[in-house]
């Protein structure tokens, strides 16, 4: 994926000039650690027909660009509306991420450097020579572009940079603050041995309730019919 993004904003400045282009990289994190990763990449209509062609043409482009470094992947083409424009792209979707959440404690973790992030938004590219990063991202910004990374988690998420909505975090990879060096994302894992303790207790309490209601229960005791007078 990340070669496929290096190259996507190596193209980044012709595409601004024309028509503009949507990043969207999204991991499912599960409560294992395991992640899935999706990245949904969109260029404006009006960069993909500018010579002629047509969308669907310019999306096969993409998703074949992207196959060759992620054979594995699924890949969905798709189409939004922003505005008065339609973008066209796809989603490639990787069921299992190189990236791994961690269990620290009661504590899920998952760690993103800032080159990784960087590279999400192809930011490393886009300032390269020298160019100064804040006129880069306003310029990029005021075409429409946009580069997002969402995270979601298994329960409640906290970042240290971010926004945190309850389980997912959203992250603008073209804005990072100078000394920011990873983003650490994290959820609380459920204590599961209360949940153990107290279903055992009501267990407990069940079996004691029959087995004593078996104890008071009065024997019932049959008496035998009078017998009945012969008449002489």
């Amino acid at each position: 994926m990340k070669n496929t993004l290096k190259k996507a904003a190596v193209c980044l400045l012709a595409v601004v000039l024309t028509g503009c282009m949507k990043i969207t990289v999204t991991y499912d994190v599960a409560k294992d650690g395991n992640v899935k990763e999706t990245m949904k990449m969109l260029i404006g209509e009006s960069y993909l027909t500018m010579n002629g062609g047509n969308p669907e043409d310019g999306v096969q482009d993409m998703m074949d660009s992207y196959r060759e470094s992620n054979p594995d992947a699924v890949l969905t083409a798709v189409s939004e509306k922003y505005g008065d424009e339609t973008y066209y792209g796809f989603t490639g979707t990787q069921a299992e991420s190189s990236l791994k959440a961690v269990k620290d404690g009661n504590k899920l973790v998952l760690t993103l450097s800032r080159a990784d992030v960087e590279e999400m938004g192809g930011a490393d590219d886009l300032t390269e020579g020298g160019s100064n990063s804040e006129e880069v991202v306003k310029a990029l910004k005021d075409a429409g572009f946009s580069a997002m990374i969402v995270v979601n988690m298994p329960y409640n998420a906290e970042t240290t940079y971010g926004t945190a909505e309850g389980k997912t975090v959203t992250i603008d990879a073209m804005e990072l603050p100078d000394d920011l060096k990873e983003i650490v994302i994290t959820c609380k894992l459920p204590n599961l041995l209360i949940p153990i303790i107290c279903g055992a207790a009501v267990l407990l309490a069940v079996l004691y309730f029959f087995m004593n209601k078996k104890k008071t229960v009065p024997e019932t005791v049959q008496e035998e019919a009078p017998a009945q007078e012969q008449n002489v």
